[in-house]
């Protein structure tokens, strides 16, 4: 008390000093926990803490602070929580196989460069013609019936080409002299040959972005099927760049790497086009 008899004014708390974007927030009894020694930065974490813009009175609350960029700093009992606007969205975590298989069973999927692709359900003919070019080759390079053998196709399986790229081609082949052993999913295992059949909505990203992958990771034969151009299109990696070793349609005896010791009826592969009745109308 004064001489004038009024209360004395009181005293500023002085607040740590933020930058002009910072957020902070005094710390209450939720974050009893937290352990400051000798004034160093402390990570924390409390489910109930959230920030208000710093400068800006009766600002709402701000959105909860992401655990890993949660620091405090103080001194006793009292602890200042701090991070920037630029720190609060989470840390990206790159997709690996494991986020793959957590998915639905019916749910087709890639991950390419760390991030989760939804492959759009295969038409009609994109299934007869994988299912066709599957049942000849098998037939003939894998069980040996009426060809050399010496390979393992798979269809639909996913390949780890990296711990980020995860691919899941129609066709994918291994020459056994380098794989002795059936491949297990996820396989491992470069495949000395892949096939892709096109669709409408995958086209172009199967020609940009997953011919570039496998070109990265020395996938030594693509082929590319299109069904809507009835054209099959044959690449062979040669110092590190795809040489297009050609484009075949209505040929009956087609000599296409890496399966050329048989000829292959690629006109009898579009052939039941011809016959698929017109889409409906809706």
């Amino acid at each position: 008390m004064t001489a004038d008899g009024r209360s004395p004014p009181r005293k500023a708390t002085r607040q740590p000093p933020m930058g002009a974007k910072g957020w902070h927030r005094s710390a209450g009894p939720a974050e009893a926990s937290i352990r400051a020694e000798s004034g160093k930065e402390a990570r924390f974490y409390s489910p109930g803490l959230r920030a208000s813009a710093s400068g800006q009175n009766g600002a709402a609350p701000g959105p909860l602070c992401p655990p890993e960029r949660r620091t405090a700093t103080g001194l006793g009992s009292r602890a200042t929580a701090r991070y920037s606007p630029a720190m609060a969205e989470p840390a990206l975590r790159f997709a690996t196989w494991h986020d793959l298989r957590a998915l639905p069973e019916a749910v087709r999927a890639e991950v390419l460069g760390g991030a989760i692709e939804v492959l759009p359900s295969p038409s009609v003919a994109h299934q007869i013609i994988a299912g066709n070019l599957s049942s000849d080759i098998s037939s003939r390079f894998m069980r040996g019936r009426g060809g050399p053998g010496g390979w393992w196709i798979v269809a639909d399986v996913d390949v780890e080409l990296s711990t980020h790229d995860v691919v899941r081609p129609d066709l994918s082949g291994w020459r056994k002299d380098r794989v002795p052993q059936p491949p297990r999913r996820p396989v491992l295992e470069r495949p000395d040959w892949v096939c892709e059949v096109l669709s409408p909505g995958n086209g172009r990203h199967d020609r940009l972005i997953k011919m570039e992958l496998y070109r990265r990771h020395e996938v030594s034969h693509v082929w590319l099927v299109d069904p809507e151009l009835r054209l099959l299109e044959a690449y062979r990696l040669e110092s590190g760049l795809y040489l297009r070793l050609g484009a075949w349609s209505d040929e009956t005896d087609a000599r296409v790497e890496p399966f050329d010791a048989i000829p292959l009826d690629v006109a009898d592969l579009f052939a039941f086009l011809d016959t698929l009745p017109p889409p409906p109308v809706r």
